[in-house]
């Protein structure tokens, strides 16, 4: 997060670390960014753009000088009002001042998402996220969108185990106003669409699920 004020954000900082990200702040200098990256790339910067004409182009320089060539995804922070005035070129998403965590936290997470490859492969498992596709050992198999979209954020983070309050959000937006019993329907749906396969969508008991596919570390 870059900004010259980190105190504003306290809040959103607490719950995204609680979520299982690593945050790390700076002013919007390039002596300060680089100082508190060093040779680390970030996935996603979050840009204070409030009342400050030219950071946001500032910080994409900044960045480029640092870590030329990196995928980095810039989700700008500002104010309703004020957002006609941000330049479009600084950002790949918006969030307001005012918004709940967890809505900044679903934004993040879309903003890393947008990094990834067009196309995912994961031993007999092939996503191509452009063309809504799924191949398994070979053959496409059809899934519902829910369901592609949830194969595809836990084939972006294999073992990694969420919370079905987490999948909710980080799946299907803060505004859902969905149950945990969705994701477990929609886990349900995607098992039984990925046949052979279906068992690499794991739950872990009082926890949650994870895609755990054999012999990937």
């Amino acid at each position: 997060m870059v900004t010259p004020a980190p105190g504003r954000f306290r809040t959103w900082i607490a719950f995204l670390e609680r979520n299982g990200l690593r945050i790390r702040v700076a002013g919007p200098e390039l002596r300060a960014i680089a100082a508190v990256l060093g040779r680390d790339a970030p996935e996603v910067v979050l840009v204070d753009a409030i009342g400050q004409d030219g950071v946001p182009m500032a910080v994409r320089r900044h960045l480029g000088q640092l870590h030329a060539g990196a995928a980095i995804a810039f989700v700008g922070v500002s104010r309703p009002p004020a957002f006609r005035a941000l330049p479009e070129e600084a950002f790949d998403d918006l969030v307001a001042e005012a918004a709940e965590p967890a809505e900044v936290l679903f934004r993040v997470q879309r903003a890393a998402a947008r990094r990834l490859p067009s196309r995912l492969e994961i031993g007999a498992l092939t996503i191509d996220r452009l063309a809504a596709q799924v191949v398994v050992a070979g053959r496409r198999v059809v899934l519902g969108q829910r369901e592609f979209h949830l194969l595809t954020f836990l084939a972006s983070h294999p073992r990694q185990v969420f919370r079905r309050e987490d999948l909710l959000h980080q799946v299907w937006g803060p505004a859902f106003r969905g149950s945990a019993r969705t994701v477990d329907v929609s886990i349900r749906r995607l098992r039984a669409g990925l046949g052979v396969l279906g068992d690499w969508v794991e739950t872990v008991l009082g926890v949650g699920y994870r895609l755990s596919p054999p012999g990937e570390s």
